[in-house]
């Protein structure tokens, strides 16, 4: 009888548990999904050097970066003056210590070499951002050019429109010392893929590979919240750049005086104090702390609505993660967003929810009285169960496992 043995695959990450965030939540999704028909082996920062075997197909080796710029995350606790604070001296540090990760670098190429000198890798993945995962990959690939090579951007590297100057440059030169030695790239949205195809049409393979939701709903129960006098609307993550609530809250502060009986309650978890928030709606906005991955899932049922909110950009393809989470939890979402990209198709197609363009202020305040008016006569917006099941994170990991069998079998 012919033994057959799992395929290696090498990923490569700086955002694995237990760190949190949207980008570990993708790469913890392709780990535990992939090790189901690959031999996974995980290389990512951790607070000290080790190895953990989660299982005989998932292992994740640590290695330790001691990287002064950890000490200045942010925190949900921290004021608005502190999180600036925090937010200036990494800009500044950032300029002084060009390569933070400079350490971690070198201990991860060692420990991937070496656990490839134990038994190859067939392919190694690498993820985006930072840059260093990419730049580990890089040299290994120049060492051992048999091994495929996928790139997972994420979003934009040097087209991002938030990256300027310096960094701006040396993304791109990365990006086409990238471009000549991988086999495939990934990004979470089909306008993000087209733009690096259109780019480099030398590179054999790209896919759209989305993020997702990844809780189990076969024992889901509609929640009910509905309150006689009192509106939930969420909000979960953070603030940043161009996503601020100003938006809402304006919006807000418009039609609330057409509702003198009801109050509407804005919950805002695991968000950052760098807003300000209108004196008229300091008894209706209640911050939270930051909750685990399931806990915030269950706090979304509880809420009425969920806000989406995200600045128009020049380049078009951006999903903010949590709109596959509120889909999900099948309660309407509030989306400020830019009407002509992906998010506001999405929410469209699935009838989720009420959508109005970031810079129009007019449709925010139209769609608010939409939803609410909707909510007092009991009607709610929410994607069909068929359609959210094919929103799972395991429906994308399987679909990059189908495009990792064609690379290696090719």
């Amino acid at each position: 009888m012919t033994l057959h043995y799992p395929k290696r695959i090498a990923l490569v990450t700086n955002w694995y548990p237990p760190k949190t965030g949207v980008a570990v939540n993708r790469m913890k999704a392709f780990a535990r999904y992939l090790s189901e028909d690959f031999e996974i082996h995980v290389f990512c920062e951790g607070a000290e050097n080790k190895i953990e075997v989660v299982n005989e197909r998932l292992i994740v080796h640590y290695f330790e970066s001691k990287n002064f710029l950890d000490k200045l995350k942010s925190n949900p606790k921290d004021g608005k003056l502190l999180h600036n604070g925090k937010t200036l001296l990494r800009i500044v540090a950032s300029k002084i210590w060009t390569d933070p990760l400079k350490k971690w670098k070198e201990n991860t190429l060692k420990g991937l070499k070496k656990e490839h000198s134990k038994k190859p890798f067939q392919l190694v993945i690498s993820s985006f951002s930072p840059k260093e995962p990419h730049e580990i990959v890089l040299l290994f690939k120049t060492e051992f050019p048999e091994v495929k090579w996928i790139a997972d951007m994420r979003d934009e590297m040097y087209l991002n429109q938030n990256i300027h100057g310096k960094q701006k440059v040396v993304l791109q030169k990365l990006e086409e010392k990238i471009s000549k030695k991988v086999d495939a790239i990934l990004s979470v949205s089909l306008p993000i893929v087209d733009a690096f195809e259109e780019n480099y049409p030398n590179i054999q393979y790209f896919e759209e590979i989305r993020n997702g939701f990844d809780f189990d709903r076969k024992e889901e129960k509609h929640v009910s919240t509905k309150s006689a006098d009192t509106i939930k609307i969420g909000y979960f993550g953070t603030f940043y750049g161009g996503r601020k609530p100003e938006q809402f809250f304006t919006a807000l502060l418009n039609v609330q005086d057409n509702y003198p009986k009801l109050k509407i309650e804005v919950h805002l978890v695991g968000t950052h104090k760098n807003f300000e928030i209108p004196s008229k709606l300091h008894d209706n906005v209640i911050m939270h702390a930051p909750k685990p991955y399931l806990d915030a899932i269950d706090y979304m049922k509880t809420m009425d609505a969920n806000l989406l909110v995200e600045p128009i950009s020049v380049r078009k393809g951006i999903f903010t993660g949590k709109i596959f989470d509120y889909l999900a939890v099948q309660k309407p979402i509030i989306a400020i967003v830019d009407s002509t990209d992906v998010a506001a198709d999405l929410t469209k197609e699935f009838n989720a929810g009420y959508v109005a363009s970031f810079d129009n202020p007019k449709e925010q305040i139209s769609i608010l009285k939409s939803f609410i008016d909707d909510w007092s006569d009991g009607k709610v917006k929410a994607a069909t169960d068929s359609q959210i099941d094919t929103l799972h994170r395991k429906e994308s990991v399987n679909k990059l496992g189908l495009l990792i069998h064609k690379m290696i079998e090719q």
